[in-house]
Formats: C-alpha cells, structure tokens, sequence
C-alpha cells in the first residue's frame, strides 16, 4: 500500500493550473505544450532503466565466478517499504563490476 503522494508525484501527475500559469509567465518564449506530461517524463526514465538492467544481466552471465548479493530492507514512517540489492562481480575482461 502507497502511502500519501509526495509533492514530486502530485507536480508529475497533472501540473496545477497556478503551475503552469507560473512556468508560462516566467519562461520565455514557453508555452502550455512546452511542459511535459508525467509521462513524456517517465519513458525515458524506464528505457534508460531496462537497458541499464539487460547490461548488468548479461555482465553477471559472463562473470567468472560466483555473484556475492547483499540487500537491505526499510520502510518509511508509512510503512511505505524499500529494498536494495547489491551484487558483486567479476567478468572475464578483469574489470569488477
């Protein structure tokens, strides 16, 4: 369960009216269609991600030897829960990763 939406989530959703009347009247030469929709915001973002991952994938596929994975897990004051995840290896060209 997601707690309360942070002003970010709330600003990405759908900007404000007063929002957008601000950014329009500060930037110059900005119009309504010149601010991006959460969307537009988030592909990029979740493209960039998906290849990030296929590369560690195929990093880990061509390690030499074992994968060391460590994690942790936390929750907000909200119960709002996280977990990390860190691995450890070495592909066959030398370099760690």
């Amino acid at each position: 369960m997601r707690g309360p939406p942070s002003s970010l989530d709330s600003l990405l959703e759908s900007p404000s009216p007063e929002l957008r009347d601000l950014l329009t009247f500060v930037g110059e030469n900005l119009d309504d269609d010149d601010i991006p929709h959460r969307i537009k915001l988030s592909e990029p973002i979740i493209r960039s991600f998906r290849r990030e991952c296929a590369r560690l994938v195929d990093g880990m596929q061509q390690s030499e030897g074992c994968i060391s994975l460590t994690s942790d897990i936390w929750s907000r004051q909200t119960l709002e829960g996280y977990m990390g995840v860190t691995a450890q290896y070495s592909v066959k060209n030398g370099n760690c990763m």
